[in-house]
């Protein structure tokens, strides 16, 4: 496959009859594999080959005309939330380890929420759900910048294309 040349919904099925079939390269493979992991296009038959590669996510491109400012605020966006998952962990870690408290040694919790000490059950099942929280912003940051490669890939190719 060219990288520079943009697969019409109607190819990228017609190569992934060719990819179930078994009639398809390695590197062919692969490839398919990443372009259906960054195209929006979806199908029953791509769904399926989605599925049999272990695709988990159809990540859409975006805009083709961004502002490049956009790539630097999405570079603070990632170091946010890396600052919010280290803060939460070592605050949880501070509480465990100063208020004498931990869950590993058998003693309780203790979390404060808007002021309020919730102890116990309630207090681990809060610190659960901020770092479910915590960890679907930066999955969702991951598949943005997974996003913006893509599309930085396709400037650079469209530059070299222009000389």
């Amino acid at each position: 496959m060219n990288p520079n040349e943009r697969l019409t919904q109607q190819e990228l099925e017609q190569l992934a009859r060719l990819y179930i079939d078994g009639r398809l390269s390695r590197l062919e493979e692969r490839e398919l594999e990443y372009v259906l992991g960054c195209v929006g296009y979806s199908s029953p038959l791509l769904d399926d080959v989605r599925a049999l590669a272990g695709i988990a996510a159809n990540i859409k491109k975006p805009a083709r005309h961004t502002v490049p400012a956009r790539s630097f605020f999405r570079r603070i966006n990632v170091a946010a939330a890396i600052a919010v998952v280290a803060v939460s962990a070592l605050a949880i870690s501070a509480i465990m380890r100063f208020s004498g408290s931990g869950a590993m040694y058998g003693e309780s919790s203790a979390v404060y929420v808007h002021g309020h000490r919730i102890t116990g059950a309630d207090a681990e099942r809060v610190a659960e759900a901020d770092m479910a929280r915590a960890m679907a912003f930066m999955a969702d940051v991951e598949g943005q910048a997974c996003a913006e490669r893509v599309n930085s890939m396709q400037t650079i190719n469209e530059l070299k294309n222009l000389r």
